[in-house]
């Protein structure tokens, strides 16, 4: 789902709150009460200010702290902690924010400082930096941790200096330590030195003061470096970012995703901004850096969660095949309230909350002149229209209707090609009322893809529902028949029929008497069809379609779908219907043995 940018209301209250963190964290790094605070927060088996350079002067920038796991089986997370190489982190929030929620999930964590700028220009810092991370992890060996799953985690120049190290292997192999990075972690990181980052003269002179000439800004951008031999790296931004860090991030992954190889992901945080993206005891908008950390990318395995951003980024499913085979017919409009409305309603919001997706222009074709096109080879001929999406729902539509409402197949918006890449995801507690109590949770993808849309009038709710077999059109979505595809429920009595094919859409989704959709849902992480296939309503168990029928809320809530409410009237009718049919023809209702249920 495209995300809005921040405005100029939102960056003027992140550069007050970094003003007054400026303040904060002079006070606090000097605060021997905050010391207590952190040893009290850790006690008693946290080892704060370990000296890791012994032959140098003692020196607190020297050193690191570490939080050791709670129990065995965690990750070894290794935080640089760094800000425009000269200042430090508010270390409250370092530790009650990100120490803190890494403990609570399992993790050892280290905080290795360096040497400010305003003592030692580069490339002091990144020396410290690997020294400090050879010492953290020559300790979790002996200490017997799985250098495995070591994790280089940074924030603003910390990020800059943890990529430069995973990325640049020969600043760890200077120290005599093994590089067993498995993945890194960007938090608002500064990714590339060269360009203008610096939103003020003062953050301009902390860069200038930390690498005094271009050749060292150059050297120590982590963008410099990019090849396709590195580890597993998160980039997170916040929604509300200091300028000019978002940007970067987006550059960043272009450019690793033009070299290829090494999984590069980039999210944001929503909600947060460039200093509250480092508290990880609230889930929302950081879930994806636990999720990561709990991973184990050096043995290939990753969070489901990227694998969707993967396949929803490259789908399996395309508008672009619109412009290739028919750009002749491509049409450009002006987007209107009534577009804005439609194009959002695959996608549930709150109540008077904006609409998520908007945009100014759209490219359609017009669905006649898209059917004469294609011809009879492809789409057939006839005067009704079956129209069937990549979830398996289908409408049936007569060609005189059509004609009379002229509508447009969406297939593009703003520049972009392909709207299957506008997905949200959504999840149910359990395929089927009554098989698999316990069936685990699978998060599954909603695309927009290709999509009806009736520039003037709306068909009637008698004629499709608003969304039933509308969304995720592809350009083999359309098929023309001679006869109306529903012609084997012409003889239902008015009432059910009206039910099937109007009221309430069944057969949409559902097939009876053969006739009708087989929906489905799309796993989000791979786009393959998973359990919940919309059964014939035939194939339904008694008691199964029995309480479908009479206690629709109850089950939808089960399942974690949204209830059909049926009149009682309604719901008596269809209920007398499938059970005749099932007994006039003789059906054995689906019951599939335990070990062949879906999970």
């Amino acid at each position: 789902m495209r995300i809005a940018e921040t405005g100029a209301r939102g960056s003027l209250t992140v550069r007050r709150n970094r003003a007054a963190f400026r303040r904060i964290c002079f006070v606090l790094v000097l605060s021997p009460l905050l010391l207590a605070a952190v040893s009290a927060f850790a006690a008693p088996t946290a080892d704060l200010e370990v000296t890791y350079d012994p032959s140098a002067a003692p020196s607190r920038d020297r050193s690191y702290d570490f939080f050791p796991a709670k129990a065995p089986g965690g990750a070894l997370v290794i935080f640089l902690h760094s800000r425009f190489w000269a200042e430090r982190q508010p270390i409250q929030l370092v530790v009650s924010g990100f120490v803190k929620g890494m403990i609570q999930a399992g993790h050892a964590v280290a905080i290795v400082r360096h040497r400010s700028a305003s003592q030692a220009v580069h490339p002091n810092p990144i020396e410290d930096a690997a020294l400090g991370v050879a010492r953290v992890i020559e300790r979790a060996r002996r200490d017997g941790l799985d250098l495995e799953r070591v994790f280089l985690v940074g924030h603003s120049s910390g990020a800059q200096l943890a990529l430069l190290l995973a990325l640049d292997p020969s600043w760890l192999r200077s120290t005599n330590a093994s590089n067993p990075i498995a993945g890194v972690v960007s938090l608002s990181g500064i990714l590339d030195l060269t360009g203008g980052i610096a939103e003020t003269d003062e953050e301009e002179s902390h860069i200038r003061r930390a690498f005094p000439d271009a050749s060292a800004r150059r050297a120590s951008s982590p963008m410099a470096h990019l090849d396709r031999d590195r580890p597993a790296i998160l980039l997170m931004t916040a929604e509300r970012e200091i300028p000019g860090y978002a940007g970067m991030a987006t550059r960043f992954v272009e450019a690793a995703a033009s070299i290829g190889s090494g999984v590069v992901e980039r999210f944001i945080a929503g909600g947060r901004d460039h200093f509250s993206i480092l508290d990880l005891t609230s889930s929302r908008g950081v879930a994806h850096v636990l999720e990561f950390v709990a991973s184990d990318p050096r043995r290939g395995e990753l969070p489901e969660r990227w694998e969707v951003v993967s396949t929803w980024r490259n789908p399996p499913f395309s508008t672009e095949a619109f412009f290739e085979e028919q750009g002749a017919l491509v049409r450009e409009y002006d987007v209107d309230d009534l577009f804005t409305e439609v194009v959002n309603r695959p996608f549930p919001s709150k109540p008077n909350a904006p609409r998520r997706l908007r945009f100014k222009r759209y490219a359609a074709i017009d669905l006649i002149d898209l059917l004469k096109a294609r011809g009879a080879s492809k789409v057939g001929e006839g005067e009704w229209l079956e129209i069937e999406n990549v979830r398996g729902e289908q409408v049936i539509f007569p060609m005189s209707r059509l004609r009379a409402l002229r509508p447009r197949v969406v297939i593009g918006v703003d520049g972009e090609r392909n709207l299957f890449r506008a997905t949200d995801l959504y999840h149910t507690r359990r395929r089927y009322s009554w098989v698999d109590a316990e069936a685990s949770r699978i998060d599954m993808a909603r695309p927009l893809g290709g999509f009806l849309f009736f520039p003037g009038e709306e068909p009637t709710a008698s004629e499709a529902l608003p969304l039933l077999g509308r969304y995720a059109l592809t350009l083999d979505s359309f098929r023309l028949h001679e006869e109306d595809p529903r012609a084997a429920l012409a003889d239902l009595p008015t009432i059910p029929r009206v039910a099937l094919t109007q009221t309430y859409q069944c057969v949409a989704c559902h097939a009876f008497r053969d006739v009708g959709g087989h929906a489905f849902h799309l796993r989000a992480r791979d786009a393959e069809p998973v359990g919940g296939h919309a059964l014939p309503l035939e194939r339904y168990p008694a008691i199964a379609w029995k309480r479908f029928i009479f206690e629709q809320e109850a089950v939808a809530e089960e399942v974690g779908a949204n209830f059909v409410d049926f009149t009682r009237e309604d719901a008596q009718v269809l209920y007398d219907l499938v059970v005749g049919e099932r007994e006039r023809r003789g059906i054995t209702p689906w019951n599939r043995p335990a070990k062949d249920r879906l999970r």
